[in-house]
């Protein structure tokens, strides 16, 4: 939470008259020369040149981050701004500020403030304005120290500022106040001909060689009726900018497309673009903040699931190794394993992943008789294309029967360094990651690494997060950590500071908060801390701890020396691993279609199932093998799911990932959807229905959200306010079908930080033919964000013989985007 921390200034009066209220007066402190125009920039604001604008244009303009002590930012703060508005409350504040809440038809509200003019340096410019401003309010109203309402039309005069927020009574998201009001008239006559402009998004992100787009938006006011001219400035090298239409016809309402081009060498980096709109002897300006990013550079990704694994010596285990590519790779990948312990080896099947390069490959290790007993970090890597990626797995050996007490964590200590945190997960999110440290600033615990989460000193969250396995017969199970914690903050009273210690399950939702330190707990050196985790035995869970640090005075959470001691009786306790090797997730299937898995267990495999849509319809014994003769034609049409399991001797169990296969088998099949890859472009995205809470295009070919095929999606939301986003199509299931399956491919992305609260979502419902909701298939939100895109299906043959709407809808909150974008929808009906 943000603290205003204010400097009490006495002031003696003696000598003439004061008001009542500024007898014992105090002035602010904080930005305190940019509100009243004592700062260098002060001279950068043309008190000559007022510009007429609107609530919703100036909530529009992106904070700084961080918000300069003493300097303006350019034009919210270089600009004098003319609002007409209602004047809903006011009050006198302690800073003997006048505080005045205004407000515009739509509800939007914003914070003007008017300082005491005694406050004011003498070399300030704005001082006479301040003073009459001050002069024409009292004459008005009186201002108390409690807030008092009014519905009074106005018309503020004054400068723009952004101020900390702290959750000020009507202030706006972004923190943009009228600071100082320079003249204030109640009860404004018949307004001036003027227009307003906004632009949507405000703030938008190009690849170079790529292009985006915002709208620009006029209405206007008081007889206004003129048409209205679009420029723009402020372009970064290598950018180009053009409007569609290029003018805005009288009499100047309208909205007009603004396409950024960027050259594959353009100026990489965040530029603020002012849009300019003329016409009627009006002008008015609104900025777009533009980031110019590398263009995407051909990839791939690798992960090891599980990343770690137990192996007694004179057996072996698995772990399965997935690439996936992006930015147009395409290259064969190979792989190899090293830092092997003595006596184990390790071989992978296939030994490459074929071109362009995404795939699955099994890695095995094999321990001898005499392999070194330890926890040992072997590194898997992966080149092709001339990119080479790593990944870690935790490798164990124990000895035969097993029994005892072992430490899970890998790298406990972050001995491994910043350049290879795995198997730890680090996220910041801070401007640079800093979190694995060696700076004396803050020393290890032991040996020369650890974790240093915050100590920024400004609005930072860090995370750090392992994931583990404790087994079912675990007697016990102990985290432990050493935790050093100092800070700046001054209270003993207040939490400002956090670090969250959480038990999350393997999708990372909570399943235990098991401590909150705080700045409150700061002391010299380290102190072990220490926690009982027997109650999540049989469970893959990850430790995951997360600090949060508010926007002044920092405080630094440094952990190091993690130890995860499960104790376990005598015998094997590590469950098999096994998979569906065919046929592949999201497959068309028809006719007969061999169903093929695999097993491996550190031990060895007893049993094998194969179970199609939770019935098992074969099993092995003493095999890592197993195949079945699927004859789809003995099952209906549509979606069915394949999973393997895998047993021990010693009861471990364990179940493959689903498979999902959609069978079509006989008769014909048709596909429902039109242009379901939205592949008509934003001109023509019929037979689709989009509505949307604001004037911008849906169908979307812009780099800042890709297409997984073709050129063009369907991006709802993704604007960081109040938004709303639908996208409906109508179609009709015969009531002959014998399967009616709807598939698309969803990619989310945010910019909310919380793990726990749903606060954008998309929801997926089918609706009869008058917009009735039939069935809400799904519901996704932020806390379903993933890299790429992921294949969702739903069998929707219960809908056969109605007319129905295939109807998607994006709602999003007043900060933190979330992009939902939607792509290859298909509905495939078979008869």
């Amino acid at each position: 939470m943000l603290r205003i921390r204010r400097l009490l200034l006495l002031v003696i009066a003696a000598g003439f008259i004061l008001s009542p209220t500024s007898i014992w007066s105090q002035c602010g402190v904080e930005r305190w020369s940019v509100k009243t125009g004592t700062d260098p920039d002060a001279s950068k604001v043309n008190l000559n040149s007022p510009t007429s604008t609107t609530i919703a244009s100036m909530r529009a303009f992106t904070a700084p981050s961080p918000i300069p002590a003493n300097h303006r930012v350019s034009p919210a703060e270089t600009t004098v701004w003319v609002i007409n508005a209602t004047l809903t409350e006011y009050k006198l504040e302690s800073d003997s500020d006048y505080h005045l809440v205004i407000q515009d038809a739509s509800g939007n509200t914003m914070i003007t403030e008017i300082p005491m003019p005694s406050c004011v340096g003498s070399s300030s410019p704005f001082l006479p304005g301040i003073t009459k401003a001050r002069s024409e309010f009292d004459a008005k109203l009186t201002a108390t120290t409690s807030f008092q309402t009014a519905n009074i039309p106005v018309q503020i005069e004054g400068v723009g500022m952004f101020d900390f927020l702290h959750g000020q009574t009507g202030v706006a998201p972004n923190g943009i106040e009228i600071h100082p009001i320079l003249d204030i008239i109640f009860n404004p006559g018949t307004p001036t001909p003027d227009f307003s402009l906004s632009v949507s998004p405000a703030s938008l992100s190009v690849a170079q060689g790529g292009s985006g787009n915002s709208t620009i938006s006029t209405s206007v006011s008081g007889g206004f009726d003129s048409a209205l001219s679009l420029s723009v400035s402020g372009l970064p090298s290598g950018v180009t900018a053009g409007f569609n239409p290029i003018s805005i016809v009288a009499p100047g309402n309208g909205n007009s497309i603004l396409t950024f081009s960027s050259s594959s060498m353009a100026t990489t980096g965040s530029f603020t673009v002012t849009v300019a709109a003329s016409g009627g002897g009006v002008t008015h300006i609104t900025a777009v903040a533009l980031t110019v990013t590398a263009a995407a550079t051909p990839d791939f990704t690798l992960s090891a699931s599980p990343s770690s694994l137990s192996v007694a010596q004179g057996s072996s285990g698995s772990s399965r190794t997935s690439t996936t590519v992006f930015g147009g790779f395409n290259s064969a990948i190979s792989f190899s394993a090293s830092g092997l312990p003595s006596g184990v080896a390790a071989s992978f099947n296939p030994s490459s992943i074929a071109a362009p390069g995404s795939g699955n490959s099994t890695l095995a290790f094999s321990a001898s008789n005499t392999a070194t007993t330890a926890t040992t970090n072997v590194t898997v890597t992966a080149t092709g294309g001339g990119v080479t990626h790593t990944a870690t797995v935790a490798l164990t050996i124990t000895a035969p029967g097993g029994g005892g007490t072992t430490q899970l964590l890998g790298n406990p200590g972050f001995e491994n360094g910043a350049s290879n945190p795995s198997p730890w997960t680090v996220s910041t999110t801070a401007a640079s990651n800093r979190i694995i440290n060696s700076n004396s600033a803050e020393p290890p615990h032991s040996g020369a690494f650890d974790a240093w989460l915050d100590g920024h000193g400004r609005t930072t969250a860090d995370s750090i997060l392992q994931q583990a396995t404790i087994p079912a017969n675990a007697t016990a199970a102990t985290l432990t950590f050493w935790l050093h914690i100092d800070t700046a903050e001054t209270s003993t009273t207040t939490a400002f500071d956090t670090l969250m210690v959480q038990v999350r399950n393997s999708s990372g939702s909570v399943l235990s908060t098991l401590a909150v330190f705080s700045n409150l707990n700061q002391a010299a050196g380290y102190q072990q801390k220490s926690f009982d985790l027997t109650s999540f035995k049989g469970q893959t869970i990850q430790i995951f701890l997360q600090g949060t640090e508010d926007s002044i005075l920092q405080t630094s959470f440094v952990a190091d020396d993690f130890q995860l001691n499960v104790t376990t009786p005598g015998g094997d306790t590590t469950p098999p691993t096994t998979f569906v090797t065919s046929p592949a997730n999201s497959a068309t299937v028809s006719g007969t279609v061999m169903v093929t898995a695999t097993a491996s267990d550190n031990v060895g495999v007893t049993q094998m199932q194969i179970l199609i849509d939770g019935t098992e319809v074969t099993s092995n014994t003493n095999s890592s093998l197993l195949s079945f003769s699927f004859g789809t034609a003995n099952v209906p049409n549509g979606p069915h799911t394949i999973v393997s399991k895998a047993f021990d001797a010693a009861g471990n169990v364990s179940t493959s990932p689903t498979v999902t296969v959609i069978v079509s088998n006989g008769g014909t099949t048709s596909e429902l959807i039109g242009n379901g890859g939205f592949e008509n472009g934003s001109s023509n995205p019929t037979p689709w229905v989009l509505t949307s809470s604001s004037p911008v295009d849906i169908i979307n070919n812009t780099s800042s959200e890709p297409a997984h095929t073709g050129s063009w999606d369907a991006w709802l939301d993704g604007f960081g306010s109040s938004h709303t986003d639908t996208v409906m199509q109508q179609v009709s299931i015969l009531s002959n079908a014998t399967a009616a399956t709807l598939s698309f491919w969803l990619h989310i992305d945010t910019a909310e930080t919380t793990t726990a609260t749903a606060y954008d979502k998309l929801t997926l419902q089918v609706r009869d033919s008058a917009g009735n909701v039939l069935s809400t298939l799904a519901t996704y939100s932020n806390l379903n964000h993933a890299s790429g895109y992921q294949q969702h299906t739903f069998d929707l043959s219960f809908f056969k013989g109605q007319t129905i709407q295939i109807f998607f809808q994006g709602v999003e909150d007043f900060e933190l985007q979330t992009s939902f974008v939607i792509d290859g929808v298909s509905l495939q009906l078979a008869q």
